[in-house]
C-alpha cells in the first residue's frame, strides 16, 4: 500500500516500515479459518484512517480452475512470487523468497528459481522425485525453457528429463541464457519453437561489437548450433528478448541502446529480415509476446528514466506497422493471457495492469493490481526501481 511520508502504519497492531516516497509492503501470515486484519494510518494532520477485512484460509481450497497470474517481485521488502486471481481482481497469496520461472504446458505445475516444483491447484510442493528439480545450479531468470509438449526442461546448457526428473547426459552445445540486463531484472530470454525442435538464444557474445552474430540456433535432435547473422548491433546493439510466434515462421527481437533500439522480425528459417527497418520502441526494450492467432506482437519498454517515454506497443505482423500503443513507465514486461489480455508492468500504478487486446490491434484497460512497487523514479542513467522479474499465466484446468 501507500501512505504519506511520516505517517504511522500498524497491520493488527503491528508497526509496518515505509520507504522513503510511503509505499510499505506487509505478509500477513494466516490461521485455518477467518483471521481479521486492520490496517491503521495514523497522520498528524487528517487523523487515524482504518481498514478492515477478514480473510477465510482454507488449506482445501483448489485453484486449478482459475486463471491466475504469478508475479515475480525482486523488490527487497517484497520478494518472492505474488499470486493473482485475474477475474476475480483479486490477490490470492504470496510466495516469499520463490520466483516463479515457468509453467507446465498443462497448467499444473509451476517451476521456481529454487528448483521446487509447486501444484497449481494446492500451491504446495510436489513430492519427491518430482521436487526438487535436479538440476546443478538454480534456475536464471534469463536462461529456462519448457518444451511445447512437458516434457523435457531447459536450464542454462542443461536438459531435464520431466518424467525421471533426471538430467540427460548429453548438454546443450551453449548455454541458452539469453539478454543483457540494464538495470534490476533481466527484460527477456531464450525461445522455443512451437515445434520443439529449435531454441533461439544469445549465443555467441556480442559485447565487442564486431560484427558477429549474436543470436544462434541450436537443432535440440542433434544438438547442433547454427549462427544465424541476427545481430542486435544492427538496431541498437543490447538484446532484451527473443520470440517465436505461435506459428512458428517468425523470431521477434528487442534491443536498446545507440542507434535505432527497438523491434525487429525474422523468417525462422532463412534467418532473413522480413523487413528492413527497426520499430521504435522507447528507450530500454524489454520483453515481447504474441497473440494467439499469430497476427500481432506486444512489445514492452521501460522508457529512458529521465525523459520517461515507456510503452507497451502493438504491431500487425502482416504489415509490420504500430497498431497501438500506451505510454506506461517501466512497460518492460509483458505476459499474454488464454483470452488475449495482456499483463504489463507499470512504474506509474505502480504494479499491473490487465488490458484487452482488441482484433483490430487496439488496447483498453480492464483492471489495475498496485502491488506498491516497481515505482517511476526519474534519475538519469538506466531505469530505476524496476522490481517485476515476470510474469506467468495459468489457464483454467479440470482437476
Amino acid at each position: 500500500g501507500s501512505a504519506t511520508p511520516g505517517d504511522t502504519v500498524t497491520v493488527n497492531g503491528t508497526s509496518v516500515p515505509l520507504d522513503s516516497v510511503g509505499n510499505f509492503v506487509v505478509a500477513v501470515p494466516l490461521m485455518i479459518g477467518a483471521n481479521p486484519v486492520e490496517l491503521d494510518i495514523k497522520s498528524t494532520q487528517t487523523g487515524t484512517s482504518s481498514f478492515a477485512k477478514t480473510v477465510i484460509f482454507d488449506p482445501n481450497f483448489s485453484t486449478a480452475g482459475k486463471r491466475l497470474l504469478y508475479v515475480s517481485s525482486i523488490a527487497q521488502t517484497f520478494s518472492g512470487t505474488v499470486v493473482i486471481d485475474v477475474d476475480d481482481g483479486v490477490f490470492l497469496g504470496f510466495i516469499p523468497n520463490k520466483y516463479v520461472r515457468g509453467i507446465s504446458p498443462d497448467g499444473k505445475q509451476i517451476y521456481m528459481h529454487d528448483l521446487s516444483v509447486l501444484s497449481t491447484a494446492s500451491h504446495q510442493e510436489l513430492m519427491s522425485p518430482s521436487s526438487p528439480l535436479t538440476f546443478s545450479q538454480y534456475i536464471p531468470s534469463n536462461g529456462f525453457l519448457v518444451s511445447p509438449d512437458g516434457t523435457r526442461l531447459y536450464s542454462r546448457d542443461e536438459v531435464l528429463d520431466v518424467a525421471t526428473n533426471k538430467l540427460l547426459d548429453k548438454k546443450l552445445p551453449a548455454s541458452i541464457e539469453t539478454g543483457f540486463v540494464f538495470d534490476g531484472p533481466y527484460q527477456g530470454g531464450p525461445a522455443i519453437t512451437p515445434d520443439g525442435q529449435h531454441i533461439f538464444c544469445l549465443g555467441i557474445s556480442c559485447e565487442s561489437f564486431d560484427g558477429f552474430s549474436a543470436v544462434a540456433r541450436i537443432n535440440i535432435s542433434d544438438d547442433s548450433i547454427t549462427d544465424t547473422g541476427i545481430d542486435p548491433w544492427n538496431f541498437g546493439a543490447y538484446l532484451s528478448d527473443i520470440a517465436v510466434t505461435p506459428n512458428g515462421r517468425f523470431v521477434l527481437l528487442t534491443t536498446y541502446g545507440c542507434c535505432n533500439p527497438g523491434a525487429q522480425i525474422y523468417d525462422a528459417t532463412s534467418f532473413k529480415a522480413v523487413f528492413s527497418s527497426a520499430i521504435f520502441l522507447g528507450d530500454f526494450a524489454g520483453q515481447i509476446v504474441v497473440s494467439t492467432d499469430s497476427t500481432k506482437a506486444v512489445f514492452g519498454s521501460a522508457g529512458n528514466p529521465a525523459f520517461q517515454g515507456g510503452a507497451v506497443t502493438v504491431v500487425d505482423l502482416t504489415s509490420w506497422t504500430v497498431k497501438s500503443s500506451l505510454n506506461i513507465d517501466l512497460a518492460d514486461h509483458v505476459a499474454v493471457s488464454d483470452q488475449n489480455q495482456l499483463f504489463v508492468s507499470s512504474g506509474d500504478a505502480p504494479g499491473i495492469l490487465m488490458l484487452s487486446l482488441n482484433q483490430d490491434g487496439t488496447m483498453m484497460l480492464q483492471k489495475q493490481f498496485v502491488l506498491g512497487i516497481n515505482q517511476f523514479v526519474e534519475a538519469t542513467g538506466a531505469p530505476q526501481r524496476d522490481e517485476i522479474e515476470n510474469f506467468v499465466f495459468k489457464p483454467p484446468y479440470a482437476p
